[in-house]
């Protein structure tokens, strides 16, 4: 087999992109802070959602001075906590991990960043980065 044609089956057959907003069996929305970072006028505000049922990703949305939406996926593995510390706590992140950002436009989702994070705050701060685009 020639090497250029294992290089296109390897190149289709890779997982097909999520829909984000509609392929989670329990997708949880609500308006709230980056959480792992300081808390400024960069971090909070924004509309947020999570999955952690069938797949294991967070969502954010942040609008430009046109009043466009701009939604971001972090797509990072999650686990349910051995010891929950109260009712909200219903997974927890794992870390080490490669994080896999995706950004929409035009109605397609587009991998634009995978980034090795070590802990919840560096998870907040490459979030923050990502949605202020720094």
């Amino acid at each position: 087999m020639s090497n250029i044609f294992i290089f296109i089956v390897l190149l289709f057959a890779q997982e097909p992109t999520p829909s984000f907003e509609s392929d989670c069996d329990d997708l949880s929305i609500w308006e709230g802070g980056i959480q792992g970072v300081e808390r400024s006028k960069k971090s909070y505000p924004y509309k947020m959602a999570e999955c952690h049922s069938n797949l294991h990703y967070d969502l954010i949305w942040t609008k430009s001075e046109t009043e466009q939406q701009t939604c971001f996926a972090f797509v990072i593995p999650k686990v349910e906590p051995t010891e929950p510390e109260n009712e909200f706590d219903v997974y927890d992140y794992v870390f080490p991990s490669d994080v896999k950002i995706y950004e929409k436009n035009a109605g397609t989702w587009q991998l634009i960043n995978t980034e090795r994070v070590e802990s919840f705050e560096q998870l907040g701060e490459l979030k923050l980065r990502t949605v202020t685009k720094k």
